[in-house]
């Protein structure tokens, strides 16, 4: 069975059932997670991983952290194994705010937010304090394909913002990338 990483999982697990072998991990202990560690380090012997995904989790770190888990993450990975990476789209954020139109995002339930308000994008999207972990850095589609390269990620293919089946909320808000290990 393959050995698949859901990095920060959150509330947001993946399918454990039988052949898809996702490993949800997280190091908030209250989280419903199969594994509570801190990361990095993987603890997983090098080129034993399948499969990584980040759905929002490197935001939450400060660039040095962020690129050493990127590289830990390429440690961990079989030869063209695949890493995922989902984070809020700073520029389409920006460019929501800066252009319009109007828009007014619930998060979390019951809680809106109108997004032509700076101090209200602040809180939502670019230091998140509708969170216990609040965001250290931001990213968009170029930073963040930077960032991947810069860890030896190959072969970068878009995420699908929208659609993508890891994704348990598609929206305009988030950009990523699929890097493979060579």
């Amino acid at each position: 069975m393959a050995l698949r990483l859901n990095l920060g999982c959150g509330g947001f697990r993946m399918s454990v059932e039988a052949g898809a072998g996702w490993m949800n991990i997280d190091v908030d202990p209250s989280t419903p997670a199969d594994l509570h560690v801190h990361v990095p380090p993987l603890p997983y012997d090098d080129g034993a991983v399948d499969e990584i995904y980040m759905g929002h989790m490197l935001e939450h770190l400060e660039p040095r952290n962020a690129h050493a888990l990127l590289v830990e993450c390429w440690r961990a990975l079989k030869p063209g194994g695949q890493c995922g990476v989902l984070v809020p789209d700073t520029r389409a954020i920006m460019r929501r705010y800066l252009d319009g139109p109007a828009t007014v995002v619930e998060c979390p339930r019951g809680e809106f937010w109108n997004l032509l308000d700076l101090d209200e994008v602040c809180h939502l999207y670019l230091y998140s304090t509708v969170q216990k972990s609040r965001h250290l850095w931001s990213y968009d589609s170029d930073t963040l394909a930077r960032a991947m390269t810069r860890a030896g990620f190959r072969d970068l293919r878009t995420i699908n913002r929208f659609a993508d089946p890891r994704i348990p909320v598609g929206g305009w808000f988030q950009c990523g990338w699929d890097g493979i290990k060579p």
